[in-house]
């Protein structure tokens, strides 16, 4: 029989364990160290010399948690290019809607006389003022 043990660790477990490390050393810093054979805790003279032991391995200090991945903004779409015939549509839906004086001072606002003089640059323009007409 296989036992297995899975440990998983999120950021405040990371929090937890530097917290635990910063309190051990206040400990030798007060007065008290953690006498590691044994394990127990024994009180330190603080006159007698002691000289500075090398720190055990704590790998738990050199982890670093996972960049936050932020997903990236969201592509735009381009800008749907307009066939002429869907301009004529939209120019006739507006004359029929709104009339053929409408349309012509629509016209007047792109500086053109007839609807085949609009540039294809602002076909989208043309498009979204014809819908936003109603």
């Amino acid at each position: 029989m296989d036992v297995q043990i899975k440990i998983t660790a999120d950021d405040k477990a990371l929090e937890f364990s530097r917290n635990l490390s910063n309190f051990y050393a206040n400990l030798v810093v007060s007065g008290f160290v953690a006498d590691q054979k044994k394990e127990t805790i024994t009180k330190v003279d603080k006159t007698a010399d002691v000289e500075k032991e090398e720190e055990p391995d704590r790998p738990w200090e050199t982890i670093e948690p996972d960049p936050i991945k932020v997903d990236e903004a969201p592509k735009e779409e381009p800008a749907k290019k307009y066939t002429t015939e869907e301009i004529r549509a939209a120019g006739a839906d507006f004359i029929k809607r709104k009339g053929k004086p409408a349309f012509k001072v629509l016209l007047t606002q792109y500086n053109i006389n007839k609807l085949t003089e609009l540039p294809e640059e602002k076909y989208a323009d043309f498009i979204e003022d014809c819908d936003n007409a109603r």
